[in-house]
């Protein structure tokens, strides 16, 4: 996993390759956002409560995900390595093979 980038704000930035695919903050009620594929997030929606959108970015392709409610730990594993993924699948080929 990349090391976070930011001040202590409170709010923190995960990128790789210098494309964000994480925001989490804990300032008041912690939460973190992701990428998602569009066709998912009207699902993730409609199945918990504590996803939702908050930001500034694209709705269609970004959800946030409050962490202290409904949303399982096993899920929001899979839902941050999903970010991660689609992030690395905009690289280049060339990007991508440096990461390996």
């Amino acid at each position: 996993m990349p090391a976070p980038k930011g001040r202590d704000t409170g709010v923190t930035l995960y990128k790789i390759m210098n494309k964000m695919f994480a925001i989490v903050s804990t300032r008041g009620e912690p939460f973190v956002i992701l990428k998602c594929d569009p066709a998912q997030v009207p699902l993730l929606k409609a199945q918990y409560q504590a996803i939702g959108h908050r930001s500034h970015l694209d709705p269609r392709f970004w959800i946030c995900v409050m962490l202290d409610a409904d949303v399982p730990t096993k899920t929001l594993k899979q839902l941050v390595d999903h970010s991660y993924t689609q992030v690395v699948a905009t690289l280049t080929r060339k990007q991508q093979a440096t990461l390996q």
